[in-house]
């Protein structure tokens, strides 16, 4: 379960000016490491999570028929091309007085982004196993290491434009959002603030 190597992509350092140079030396870093099986991640920002409590009629279905059910439920307001990137059942909680028998962590993303993205890895020969958002990626990575004290956690990834933040719940990732400020809108506030 640990990262035995990576390989980074610096565009100045190797002087790539296009997206045709770009694609063939992240093929090249991707042969060098491999040609292992890929997990992508993508940008929390280009992803909406939602906490969907499933029909009982629908819980005990088919892998299918629950992906079918939350392209359909999670969708909407997406546009004309919504992809579900991904999904996990959850085991069932209560949080004060709401139940959730059937919970299910959705991921949905807009499938233009979610295309050119992958469409990056179009000189690789490495097979594509999963695409996940990039906070859902440091919360399995964080629970899988048992770094968790309490069954309850916030972890909270604040970026330089932007902040996420996900939900441990008993153990398991319910929630995930997404906040337009950052470590610079923080920073520039702070100095006016103690100035």
């Amino acid at each position: 379960r640990d990262i035995l190597e990576h390989g980074l992509i610096d565009l100045k350092e190797d002087a790539l000016l296009n997206t045709e140079e770009v694609d063939q030396q992240l093929a090249r870093i991707v042969t060098q490491l491999g040609e292992y099986p890929l997990a992508i991640t993508v940008s929390q920002n280009l992803v909406i999570s939602q906490l969907i409590n499933l029909p009982d009629e629908v819980d005990t279905s088919s892998s299918d028929e629950i992906s079918q059910y939350l392209k359909n439920t999670c969708a909407k307001g997406m546009g004309n091309t919504p992809l579900l990137i991904g999904w996990q059942k959850l085991k069932k909680f209560k949080v004060e007085n709401n139940k959730f028998p059937n919970p299910c962590h959705a991921h949905i993303a807009k499938e233009q982004g979610i295309t050119e993205l992958i469409g990056r890895f179009v000189n690789c020969t490495a097979p594509i196993i999963n695409v996940l958002p990039t906070l859902n990626a440091a919360v399995n990575s964080f629970i899988c290491k048992g770094k968790i004290t309490s069954r309850n956690v916030v972890l909270v990834d604040i970026g330089a434009i932007s902040t996420h933040a996900a939900i441990i719940y008993d153990g398991q990732s319910i929630l995930s959002a997404n906040f337009p400020i950052g470590g610079e809108y923080l920073t520039e506030h702070l100095s006016k603030a103690l100035s």
